[in-house]
């Protein structure tokens, strides 16, 4: 899977942490999902994910931007 980087607002990593862990347990082979405090804004934490996963964000309406892929 391909795998990009996306900041989430931190009032919402909770519930794109949740979303996620749902979402893994379907795909195996999914990446796991870790945390950092992002360099620009501290306001947004930034997550390396699948982007198949960016189509769960979008129905869940958790905002995210997305960054370089990796």
């Amino acid at each position: 899977m391909t795998t990009v980087t996306i900041s989430v607002l931190k009032e919402f990593v909770s519930k794109a942490s949740a979303l996620h862990q749902t979402w893994k347990a379907a795909k195996p082979s999914a990446s796991e999902l870790s945390w950092q405090e992002c360099v620009e804004d501290e306001n947004y934490k930034d997550a390396v994910v699948d982007r198949d996963f960016l189509a769960e964000l979008t129905k869940a309406n958790i905002p995210y931007e997305m960054s370089e892929s990796v």
